[in-house]
């Protein structure tokens, strides 16, 4: 069974592709496995070692700051202020 799809983006000709059902099915599923794989990679480095609910605060008050003091660093380049 061949299954139609229709991909259309704002201003651009539309693209027409043609899958196999079964073709279909394993894409799906491999994206499927990749996002679970990616979701858990987070997971299981977080949970390698104990971090102490202080440590976990702190660590997140510091990337926040850093984020900050990036984007703060990246306007003054672009704006001038």
């Amino acid at each position: 069974m061949v299954v139609d799809f229709e991909i259309k983006f704002y201003n651009t000709p539309s693209l027409r592709v043609q899958l196999d059902k079964t073709e279909l099915a394993k894409k799906y599923y491999n994206l499927l496995k990749s996002q679970y794989l990616e979701d858990n990679n987070v997971i299981f480095r977080d949970k390698k070692y104990y971090t102490k609910p202080s440590e976990a605060k702190r660590k997140a008050k510091a990337a926040g700051r850093a984020r900050w003091l990036k984007k703060q660093a990246k306007d003054k380049r672009e704006r001038g202020y």
